[in-house]
């Protein structure tokens, strides 16, 4: 930054605070910043100086948002909706993913610009805390062009750039490939810190939304990933849901929008949440092509077996097995054979559940899954011991 840009930065900021410091009244700003990482800066600035406030986030990239009174209303607890003013600062981000709708297979501006110019007056008056808009440059120019009763209304509005954002065409490569080791080992937190500070990084003034889109999606699934081999579950949820809110905005890849839901259910699996993994799972059949249903289907399975509710398991495995055969993705067979085998084992068929195991390893033997070979030979020893003490 120079000399020049870091005075008007300097100027900016104690002129934000001047405007926010002891209000007697609730009221609206804009903040414009292209970066996440100079929102995050701004954010903890705030913070730190305005310690007469209490400070909410609200992230509604995942909302379709139309009325932002409705969502503040219906998503901001209610000790801050019924509060005396002003006591709260909300901060609202990512306001500027519901610009666009998808209809009857077209992307359309949506009613969000519209709604806002008729919401000006309660914004302003029926709330009772300062509510402040982070969005990027585009958000603000066309906010300033469809809504021109709110952008009056509007005193207070401010634009900070960041000294290190990356357009998309310039981003550096992204890090590595995953690390085959689980856990949140030295290695894994470095590339996490990496892919973090490209995202915070990107600049979301680029004139390439396209583009700009895609990174975003790109780089939330890579740390979504990481965050779930390092069994930080939470974080890679919200990645996940994130990307998942963005890929259907894009509505270029279906395929994009059912891998990522696929994954989600998997996170949401492991940490034992069945109705959303359930959910997510039936959610990601709309998308992908048949030759995936199987791995659906297959994990569908699993979700019933975790709740030991077997005949909706078996039926769903069932289904697995018939769609790659179908398809010819014979090298997913054994891992399903396994799973039928360990239902059967649980309800003590062991006889049945012998038959599975053996069909697994076969299988597992002709596609050269060591991976999961010694997993079904346990399994296939451990009812063989049982039926021999018999």
């Amino acid at each position: 930054m120079t000399p020049e840009q870091l005075a008007n930065e300097t100027e900016q900021k104690d002129e934000l605070l001047f405007s926010l410091h002891h209000r007697d009244a609730p009221t609206v700003v804009f903040l414009e910043c292209n970066s996440y990482a100079k929102r995050k800066e701004l954010a903890g600035f705030l913070r730190d100086n305005l310690t007469e406030y209490q400070f909410h986030n609200i992230d509604v990239t995942r909302f379709s948002v139309i009325s932002l009174l409705r969502v503040l209303t219906e998503n901001l607890p209610p000790e801050i909706v019924r509060s005396a003013p002003v006591q709260y600062v909300v901060n609202v981000y990512g306001l500027e993913n519901s610009q666009k709708i998808s209809k009857d297979g077209k992307i359309n501006f949506s009613l969000l610009m519209d709604q806002l110019n008729l919401e000006r007056e309660l914004l302003f008056r029926n709330v009772p805390y300062v509510i402040i808009i982070w969005a990027d440059h585009d958000f603000f120019q066309r906010l300033q062009r469809e809504s021109p009763d709110l952008w009056s209304w509007v005193v207070y509005r401010f634009r900070f750039e960041g000294a290190n954002v990356v357009d998309p065409e310039n981003a550096p490569p992204l890090p590595p490939e995953r690390l085959p080791q689980q856990g949140n080992i030295a290695e894994r937190q470095q590339r996490i810190q990496e892919l973090e500070t490209t995202y915070s990084q990107l600049n979301l003034d680029s004139s390439d939304k396209k583009r700009l889109l895609k990174d975003k999606v790109t780089i939330l699934k890579l740390l979504a990933e990481e965050y779930a081999e390092a069994f930080r579950y939470d974080e890679a949820q919200t990645a996940y849901k994130d990307a998942i809110a963005i890929a259907g905005r894009m509505q270029e890849d279906d395929f994009l929008q059912g891998s990522l839901s696929f994954d989600l259910a998997g996170v949401q699996l492991a940490r034992r949440q069945f109705p959303d993994a359930l959910s997510n799972y039936e959610k990601s059949l709309g998308f992908v092509n048949e030759n995936n249903y199987g791995s659906v289907y297959h994990q569908i399975g699993r979700v019933y077996a975790e709740q030991r509710q077997w005949t909706q398991a078996l039926t769903n495995y069932q289904l697995a097995l018939d769609w790659n055969e179908k398809t010819g993705n014979t090298y997913e067979l054994g891992s399903t054979y396994h799973q039928i085998g360990r239902v059967y084992e649980k309800q003590n068929e062991l006889e049945e559940s012998l038959k599975w195991y053996r069909l697994a390893i076969t299988n597992m033997m002709t596609h050269g899954r060591d991976d999961q070979l010694s997993v079904a030979q346990e399994s296939l020893a451990r009812v063989e011991s049982q039926l021999t003490t018999k």
